[in-house]
């Protein structure tokens, strides 16, 4: 019929890639937070959401984190930088219900990857640090019912309990 438009499936699927492209640009143009990939599998397995996080503190509760992540099975991955204000000791928490890691240069400073309920206390890791961008890598995983994750850290500047927050994390160095 005349005025009706109508699109083949290929024309959807380009359509879709175009807007996810779009979607994933947007998400890279303010560097500001951390990028979080969201995960099918507790180690992994396949990519299945994507977004920018200010802060790392999060209460998911029994919901799924996002659409396509299943409600129970799932990992997810921050990464980008953490800037650092000055050279010092620096004292990092992580609560989570189940497994946490946080890796900073590559070097392991809180490792609990398995299962294990919410900890009010949370998991410590100390680490000294010079003042500048550092490499931030900090993965969780849920395996069945509630999801959280908290990281806090204190030294130097940093007072005691700071959520890992903007303006200290970036998707990359200044």
């Amino acid at each position: 019929r005349p005025g009706i438009v109508r699109f083949w499936p290929v024309e959807l699927l380009v359509l879709a890639a175009v807007a996810f492209g779009i979607i994933c640009m947007a998400m890279q143009i303010d560097p500001d937070g951390l990028s979080v990939t969201y995960f099918r599998g507790q180690s992994f397995e396949q990519a299945v959401a994507w977004r920018t996080s200010k802060l790392v503190s999060v209460q998911y509760g029994k919901d799924r984190p996002a659409w396509f992540v299943p409600r129970n099975g799932w990992s997810a991955r921050w990464q980008g930088y953490l800037i650092v204000p000055e050279e010092a000791d620096y004292d990092f928490y992580a609560r989570s219900d189940d497994g946490v890691r946080l890796l900073i240069d590559d070097v392991p400073v809180i490792d609990e990857w398995r299962v294990h309920p919410w900890r009010k206390r949370g998991f410590p890791g100390r680490l000294r640090l010079s003042a500048g961008p550092h490499k931030l890598v900090i993965e969780h995983f849920d395996e069945t019912g509630m999801a959280a994750l908290d990281v806090r850290w204190a030294g130097g500047v940093i007072p005691k309990d700071t959520i890992l927050a903007v303006p200290y994390v970036r998707k990359r160095p200044r």
